[in-house]
């Protein structure tokens, strides 16, 4: 979608192992501590134990993780760790084993998680969020560990809240090939 100006992109899919897959995508801007959304293709092989998204391990958003069936959000503020869970069913036995289009969008007080171009859940976040200095990975948690098992594909960063109609319409560009 043109004007939603992704910084990060990739039209490939990488399959996870679970075990010391990732990739690294870099320092993100400081502008994700006011708005940030994420969006990806995810096939997750498992809805049992903590599996990571993206982390940053520290900054605007710790990690974006799959937490058995549930998403949930880890911020670090100016009180330390809060974690968040956004929806206890996001990964639910429905989506396991599925190509699923996950988009966050984070406008600065509010987080919502879409499932498939269509709102699931929202929380709402409070406090100032630190910046970000250390690099984010894809798929792994920044110590190490909590690796994804699946595959993500079509993963985008951008440094603003997403509007609804945009992440429909990224949603709306079809679902991807699974080509292995």
């Amino acid at each position: 979608y043109q004007s939603a100006n992704p910084l990060i992109t990739s039209t490939k899919s990488m399959e996870f192992d679970g075990v010391d897959d990732y990739l690294n995508a870099g320092v993100l801007p400081n502008s994700f501590k006011t708005a940030f959304s994420i969006s990806a293709w995810l096939w997750t092989d498992t809805n049992t134990g903590s599996h990571q998204i993206i982390s940053t391990g520290q900054g605007a958003f710790s990690q974006i993780y799959q937490f058995g069936t549930g998403l949930r959000l880890q911020i670090l503020g100016g009180s330390g760790y809060n974690n968040i869970i956004i929806s206890s069913s996001y990964f639910s036995a429905d989506y396991q084993g599925k190509w699923v289009y996950l988009t966050l969008v984070f406008d600065g007080a509010t987080i919502k998680a879409y499932r498939n171009g269509i709102e699931n859940a929202s929380a709402v976040l409070t406090g100032t969020l630190n910046s970000i200095t250390q690099e984010a990975n894809i798929g792994r948690w920044q110590g190490g560990g909590e690796v994804w098992k699946g595959k993500i594909t079509e993963f985008g960063l951008y440094d603003r809240g997403l509007t609804s109609l945009e992440v429909a319409s990224l949603y709306n560009q079809g679902m991807p090939t699974n080509l292995l």
